[in-house]
C-alpha cells in the first residue's frame, strides 16, 4: 500500500462545502466525518478534509489565511485528459466557483491547465500531462 495524503482545509460552512467537492465527483469518508469535519476522497490515496474555521485551529497554532484575498496554497490535481479538466472545472463553476487564473502555455504543448477557486477562495488546478497522467506515471 502506498502513501495516503490528507489535505486539511479551513472551510466557512461544512454542508456547502460537502455539496461543492461532492458535485466534482468527490466520495464522502463518513467513518472521518462529524460536525466539525468532513473527509473527502479524492482517489484511493489523496483525501480532502474539510474542517469548520471553529475546529481548524485545534491542529495549528498559527491563524488561518483569509483565502478570499490571498492564498495560502494551491492544490493541483493530475488528470488524464484534457475533457476531464474541463469536466472538473464546469462542474466546479456549476457549484460557486470562480474561475482561476488562465495558464500561458509554458513551452509544454501538450499539457492542459484550468483553475478554479471554491467558495472557500481555496485555488484548485486541473492539469492533464500525457506523459505524467496518472495513468501513465513518469
Amino acid at each position: 500500500m502506498g502513501n495516503s495524503v490528507y489535505i486539511n482545509i479551513p472551510i466557512e460552512n461544512l454542508e456547502r462545502s460537502k455539496k461543492f467537492f461532492g458535485a466534482l465527483g468527490w466520495k464522502s469518508v463518513p467513518e472521518f466525518s462529524d460536525d466539525n469535519a468532513a473527509c473527502m476522497a479524492i482517489s484511493e490515496h489523496t483525501y480532502i478534509m474539510l474542517l469548520t474555521k471553529d475546529f481548524f485551529p485545534t491542529f495549528t497554532d498559527k491563524a488561518i489565511a483569509d483565502t478570499k484575498s490571498s492564498v495560502a496554497a494551491l492544490y493541483c490535481i493530475a488528470v488524464d485528459s484534457k475533457e476531464e479538466v474541463d469536466s472538473y472545472v464546469e462542474k466546479a463553476l456549476h457549484n460557486g466557483a470562480t474561475e482561476g487564473k488562465e495558464f500561458p502555455n509554458r513551452g509544454e504543448p501538450d499539457m492542459y491547465f484550468r483553475s478554479v477557486y471554491d467558495p472557500d477562495g481555496h485555488g484548485w488546478e486541473f492539469i492533464y500531462m500525457p506523459e505524467h497522467s496518472p495513468s501513465h506515471p513518469g
